[in-house]
């Protein structure tokens, strides 16, 4: 055994502290951002809200074309003054972007131009 040397000391006091390494190699993670504090954050959001001709839309598709978050809010069956009630708060937090898909259950009781009108007052 001439010629080999033993380690000195515990072996562990030669490894560095796993938590040092965690800290110094992973980012800490940031807080994840709602649209509601989107504004503050200065992450822009687009809102897409309608009723259920929207409801296949995929989010995670609309946010890699956009290149900020996007939500898609479907509600079945809605006309234009049920989703009156839902783009007032979406409104609120202020989205870089908003579109509203609706009109189409409302075409069953009424003229393209009363729909129309109706879409103008909804914002």
């Amino acid at each position: 055994m001439e010629g080999r040397q033993q380690p000195k000391g515990n072996t562990q006091d030669h490894q560095p502290n796993l938590d040092e390494q965690k800290d110094k190699s992973e980012p800490k993670p940031s807080k994840p951002t709602s649209p509601k504090n989107a504004v503050e954050n200065n992450n822009p959001v687009t809102i897409i809200i309608g009723d259920s001709m929207i409801k296949g839309l995929r989010p995670e598709k609309i946010s890699k074309s956009v290149k900020h978050k996007a939500q898609v809010k479907s509600f079945s069956g809605s006309t234009v003054e049920d989703l009156t009630d839902s783009v007032k708060p979406s409104l609120k937090r202020k989205p870089k972007n908003i579109i509203v898909h609706v009109g189409t259950n409302d075409l069953k009781r009424n003229s393209a131009k009363d729909v129309a009108k109706s879409i103008d007052k909804l914002c």
